[in-house]
């Protein structure tokens, strides 16, 4: 399939229902083993492993519309990855041509119809394994980040402007509330982090990877917010203090 005539195969193929009538059974279906690691990693694995998935080469991964569009031979399928057979249902995904899901079982019986007719099983262990170097140096990508984000309360006491991305308007820092891209700040700083106030000791707390060992086992419900992009983990660089915000 020509990747330009992406979107409007899948305007084709919408299918949309109501969580509220699923039944109970579908959510306590196949659980992914390792919950903790993002939808990102299985991604990535899946693209540098066309091979394994029967694709001689994979487009993507896209922003919007399917994941992927795997080619074998002449012919385009359009190929979602997800961590579990409910996000790929909670995200209201169209029934693409393939699913790459990180469960080695099944789907619930009466689910398989809302899923792609195609489905490929892929052990989070083997992404857990593949990923394991890419995302040390990416933990420590975010921790050399951090470490350049300027003290919240320094900020505020040399009343320094900054700029938010894409908004050409400067604001007093004590003036804003609530989460703050930040791009360029006057005296020097570049942050490109999320930020918030650390409500332990009043300083700068910046996105970090979610641990289970440290952060807790996920609920439903912020598994779901966490993998939608809605909620996510920040850590405070003066004190380590964690804590789970919505993002903005």
């Amino acid at each position: 399939m020509d990747v330009a005539r992406h979107a409007g195969y899948l305007s084709a193929h919408r299918s949309r229902s109501d969580p509220s009538k699923w039944p109970a059974s579908w959510r306590k279906g196949p659980k992914n083993v390792l919950p903790w690691l993002a939808e990102h990693w299985y991604q990535v694995y899946v693209k540098d492993h066309p091979g394994e998935f029967a694709f001689d080469r994979l487009d993507g991964p896209f922003d919007t519309g399917a994941d992927f569009v795997g080619i074998r031979g002449k012919r385009g399928y359009t190929a979602e990855v997800e961590k579990d057979y409910m996000s790929y249902l909670y995200h209201g995904h169209p029934r693409f041509d393939v699913l790459i899901v990180g469960v080695t079982e099944p789907p619930p019986l009466g689910m398989k119809n809302r899923l792609p007719r195609l489905i490929k099983y892929l052990d989070p262990h083997k992404v857990d394994a593949y990923t394991k170097d890419m995302r040390a140096e990416e933990d420590e990508r975010l921790r050399r980040e951090a470490e350049r984000l300027p003290s919240w309360r320094d900020l505020q006491e040399f009343g320094v402007r900054i700029r938010g991305v894409g908004d050409s308007k400067a604001s007093l820092i004590r003036d804003l509330e609530g989460p703050v891209e930040l791009m360029r700040v006057k005296e020097g700083w570049v942050a490109l982090a999320a930020v918030r106030v650390c409500p332990e000791c009043g300083g700068t707390m910046s996105q970090v990877p979610y641990v289970a060992d440290v952060d807790g086992d996920l609920t439903e419900g912020q598994e779901a917010d966490l993998t939608a992009g809605f909620w996510a983990v920040f850590q405070c660089v003066a004190c380590k203090a964690r804590g789970w915000f919505e993002r903005g």
